[in-house]
C-alpha cells in the first residue's frame, strides 16, 4: 500500500505538500519519461546528421568531389540548420512536442535514405539543405519539454543531461557506420553511411512517440509552477518591467527582452566562436586524419567517436559547476573553457601519431 509513497521520496523534495502523493508520482513518472524521450530523440537526430561527416571521405573518393565542394555541402547543412533551429523552435512552442519531434526525425530519415541513392553534387546540395531545415525540428521540442516538466531549481541539471544526447548520438554513429562498412564492404558505402543509421533513428521515432508527454496541463496534471510552488514567468517579469508581458505580442517580447539585452549578444558571440572550433574540427576530422595524418579509417572513426564522447563528462561537470559556483556568473565558465580550447587546438594541429591526436581531441572536452 505504501509502495507508491516510497517510490521517489528524494525527488518529491520541494513539491507542493497540498498536492496528493498519487498526483506527484504521476508527475514525476511523466517528467522522467519525457526527459528520456527527448534524450533518445535528439540523440537520433545526431545519428542522422553526423553520419554525413563520416561519408565525406567517400564523397571525395567515389564521387570525386573536391574539398571546396565538400566544404560547400557541410556549410549549407550547418547554416541552414542554424537558421532553422530558431524558426522551428518558435513553431514547436505552438505544437505538440511529441509529434513535432517525431515528424522532424522522420523527415531527416527520408532525406538520408534519398542521399544514399544520390550521385549528383547539386542534388546533394538540395538534400543537405533540406536535412538542415528538418534537423532544426529537434531542439525546440526538447527545450520546451524540459521547461514544462522541470522547475527552475532542477532545469540546469535536466538540460545538461539532455545536452549529453547530442554527444552520445554524434559519437555512436562512428561504430555504427564502421561496423556496417566492415559487413557490407566499402562498395556499399552509401547504404552503410546513410541508410543503416536511418534504421537506428527510426527506432528513436517510436521511442519519442512512446515516452514524450504533452504539457502537464494537457495530461490533467498541475503546472510545474503549481507543483513546485514557483512563480510563473509572467509574475516574475512583472516585478522587473513596467509593461505587463501578457500585453505584449511575441515580437515585442523578443525585441525587448532578447534583442535589446546585451547579455544575449555576449552569449551569441560565445556560441559563434565555440561552434566555429567544434564544427570546424568535426567537419574536417575524417578527411584531415586520413589524408594529412595518414590514419586508417578505423583509427579515424575511433578519433571521431572520442571527440564526441569525451565531451559527455565535462558537460555534466559544467552543469554542476554552474549550479555550485557560477550562479549569476555563467559566462565565466565558457571564457575559461575557450582559453583551454585555444591551446588544445595547437596540440591537435602538431600531432603526427594517433595517441597525441587522441589526447588533443580528449582535451577538447572543455
Amino acid at each position: 500500500m505504501n509502495s507508491k509513497i516510497s517510490i521517489q521520496p528524494t525527488r518529491m523534495k520541494g513539491m507542493n505538500p497540498a498536492i496528493s502523493t498519487d498526483i506527484k508520482n504521476k508527475f514525476l513518472k511523466y517528467q522522467l519519461h519525457s526527459l528520456i524521450g527527448v534524450f533518445i530523440g535528439y540523440m537520433c537526430y545526431y545519428i542522422v546528421r553526423n553520419n554525413f561527416v563520416l561519408s565525406t571521405p567517400y564523397l571525395a573518393e567515389k564521387l570525386e568531389l573536391s574539398k571546396t565542394q565538400i566544404g560547400l555541402l557541410t556549410s549549407s547543412l550547418l547554416i541552414t540548420y542554424g537558421c532553422s533551429k530558431g524558426a522551428m523552435s518558435i513553431l514547436a512552442d505552438k505544437a505538440n512536442p511529441r509529434y513535432f519531434m517525431a515528424l522532424g526525425l522522420i523527415l531527416c530519415i527520408i532525406i538520408n535514405i534519398l542521399m544514399g541513392f544520390s550521385t549528383s553534387f547539386y542534388l546533394f546540395v538540395g538534400l543537405v539543405i533540406l536535412l538542415g531545415i528538418f534537423q532544426g525540428m529537434g531542439v525546440g521540442p526538447s527545450i520546451i519539454t524540459v521547461g514544462y516538466w522541470y522547475p527552475r531549481s532542477q532545469r540546469g541539471r535536466a538540460s545538461t543531461t539532455w545536452n549529453v544526447s547530442h554527444n552520445l548520438g554524434g559519437g555512436i554513429v562512428a561504430p555504427i557506420v564502421g561496423a556496417s562498412l566492415a559487413y557490407f564492404g566499402s562498395e556499399q558505402w552509401e547504404f552503410s553511411t546513410y541508410v543503416v543509421p536511418s534504421f537506428f533513428a527510426l527506432v528513436g521515432v517510436f521511442l519519442v512517440l512512446c515516452f514524450v508527454k504533452r504539457r502537464p496541463a494537457e495530461e490533467n496534471l498541475p503546472t510545474v509552477e503549481e507543483m513546485y510552488n514557483e512563480e510563473t514567468v509572467n509574475t516574475k517579469l512583472k516585478t522587473h518591467v513596467v509593461e505587463k508581458p501578457e500585453n505584449m505580442n511575441a515580437f515585442q517580447i523578443f525585441y525587448k527582452f532578447v534583442v535589446k539585452n546585451p547579455n544575449s549578444w555576449f552569449l551569441v558571440g560565445v556560441d559563434i566562436f565555440t561552434y566555429m572550433v567544434r564544427f570546424g574540427m568535426l567537419t574536417w576530422i575524417p578527411l584531415y586524419l586520413l589524408k594529412e595524418k595518414g590514419l586508417t579509417k578505423a583509427d579515424m572513426g575511433a578519433a571521431f567517436m572520442i571527440f564526441e564522447w569525451a565531451a559527455i563528462p565535462s558537460t555534466l561537470i559544467a552543469g554542476w559547476l554552474i549550479d555550485k559556483f557560477f550562479r549569476g556568473k555563467i559566462m565565466y565558465l565558457p571564457m575559461i573553457c575557450m582559453t583551454i580550447v585555444f591551446f588544445c587546438v595547437f596540440g591537435y594541429m602538431n600531432s603526427d601519431s594517433i595517441f597525441p591526436l587522441f589526447f588533443s581531441l580528449l582535451s577538447l572536452v572543455v
